[in-house]
């Protein structure tokens, strides 16, 4: 199917976190998300998606 471009869901971002964190290495997440590696080499600096003013909750 090959690699899909767009914005990543929030699912992306989670398993991203929690692959990350159990040691695996960024061209492996890419591989298992079939994502560009250079898109799961910015995640950790972006982080997942989170309003700086709560009144904006709703759009999350």
């Amino acid at each position: 199917m090959g690699i899909r471009y767009g914005q990543l869901s929030l699912e992306e971002r989670l398993a991203i976190s929690d692959l990350h964190g159990g040691g695996r290495s960024i061209r492996s997440i890419a591989a298992t998300l079939r994502q560009a590696p250079s898109t799961i080499s910015r995640q950790p600096r972006v982080g997942p998606q989170q309003p700086a003013d709560q009144s904006l909750a709703w759009r999350v």
